[in-house]
């Protein structure tokens, strides 16, 4: 992740820990992000969001979504199976 300028830390911006390891298969992730809240709003939240979400074996999500390319070496396989929490709207 590279920036394009200077960023200074502060009450609304901090840095992350990035990791060069992808977490164990059948544990959690926490996901975080500014991203909609609302379907198809595209909006935005102004508040920074999270959500928890079981990561799950490669191959578990190989059929899902199966027009989209995957590359398990560098994506993870993750999801809520009741359907109640995503990425894309927290």
């Amino acid at each position: 992740l590279k920036l394009e300028e200077f960023l200074r830390p502060s009450k609304a911006v901090q840095f992350a820990c990035l990791s060069d390891s992808f977490p164990q298969a059948n544990s959690t992730g926490t996901v975080v992000g500014f991203g909609d809240t609302v379907p198809g709003a595209n909006t935005g939240s102004e508040i920074l969001q999270q959500v928890n979400l079981t990561i799950y074996p490669d191959e578990f999500c190989t059929n899902v979504s199966p027009t989209t390319r995957k590359n398990w070496s560098i994506q993870l396989c993750s999801g809520d199976l009741s359907g109640a929490r995503d990425t894309c709207q927290g």
